[in-house]
């Protein structure tokens, strides 16, 4: 059935045509100032509007936003800004809240993406939501910028095409790996969209979302975590109790660590190329644990420096293929 699908798309639509049915269109030559809360959406509006807008970020790039403080200067940002993109959940909007920028967020596209158990952070992280939120992108640039809406739509085509390829692309890698029927546990539920969209099977989940750890959660996942080949704590965590607990649930159960970061660095240019290089990364580095697992007479160690060449080789090609379309 496909009607609940279609009703949320028409629900977008309806939401941002009320929203918009006071704004007036700009000039022809202006370009259209977008701000972002973090680098993912900023990626996501680059990708949408090209060379017609300028994109800002307020939480720099390998920066937690729920403990990002906002400044004066971001405050500057959005007053200049003609669109405001957030996820709708992030501790410091209420500093933004007068702000005349049209804004996307939270009512814009909840009711059509994948929130699995309903924790709103890192929704991003599963491809098919970034196409919710570029669908809600254009069609915004579309009204306020009408001379340019086929631009626009092209653009998110091109898109949307290019996150329909990054599965089939996804299960290639693994494939390459030997990553089939893999299992891993999380000490925060930060990555399960990702992981998800990786066809990874999670074991079990330490925390999910901003909820304290209690002691039936650490019992729990302590005994999920025996039937996982490792135990992914994201880098912002490793320091906090999640990556504590993990820390030493994984010398109990014998569940090797794996510390990963899936935020953007502030250096991609576009989302393909940022999901690309951070599903790469996580295969690179699960498929390092595994080879050191299964390969008798050799260290896991030993495998580093081969699949750091290959991630490197990875970035230089998606660099070169860019460069080489741009010329």
């Amino acid at each position: 059935m496909r009607i609940l699908p279609l009703l949320n798309l028409l629900l977008i639509q309806f939401t941002l045509l009320i929203g918009l049915s006071s704004i007036v269109a700009l000039p022809v030559n202006d370009r259209i100032r977008i701000i972002a809360t973090i680098e993912p959406l900023a990626l996501i509006a680059r990708d949408i509007g090209g060379d017609l807008v300028e994109v800002a970020t307020i939480v720099p790039a390998f920066i937690d936003p729920h403990v990002y403080a906002p400044k004066p200067k971001d405050r500057l940002l959005l007053e200049n800004a003609d669109i405001f993109v957030c996820v709708g959940r992030e501790e410091f909007l209420g500093y933004f809240e007068d702000v005349q920028a049209i804004k996307l967020g939270w009512e814009n596209w909840s009711s059509s993406m994948y929130i699995p158990g309903g924790n709103p952070h890192y929704v991003w992280l599963y491809p098919s939501n970034a196409i919710v939120i570029a669908r809600a992108l254009y069609m915004t640039l579309s009204i306020i910028d009408p001379w340019r809406e086929e631009y626009y739509r092209y653009r998110f085509e091109q898109f949307n095409k290019s996150i329909s390829a990054i599965s089939g692309w996804i299960k290639n890698c693994k494939s390459l790996y030997r990553l089939d029927g893999l299992k891993v546990a999380l000490a925060g539920s930060h990555m399960e969209p990702l992981l998800d969209y990786m066809g990874i099977e999670i074991a079990g989940i330490l925390v999910r979302g901003e909820r304290t750890v209690a002691p039936r959660d650490i019992t729990e996942f302590r005994e999920l975590a025996r039937s996982a080949d490792a135990i992914i704590v994201h880098l912002l965590e490793y320091e906090l109790d999640e990556g504590r607990i993990a820390s030493e649930i994984s010398k109990d159960v014998g569940a090797p660590i794996v510390v990963f970061n899936p935020l953007p660095t502030g250096y991609e240019d576009s989302y393909i190329e940022y999901i690309k290089i951070v599903s790469y990364g996580l295969i690179v580095s699960l498929a390092n644990l595994k080879l050191g697992y299964f390969r008798e007479g050799y260290h896991s160690m030993q495998y580093i420096p081969l699949l750091a060449a290959a991630t490197f080789i990875l970035i230089l090609t998606i660099t070169f293929r860019r460069y080489r379309g741009a010329s």
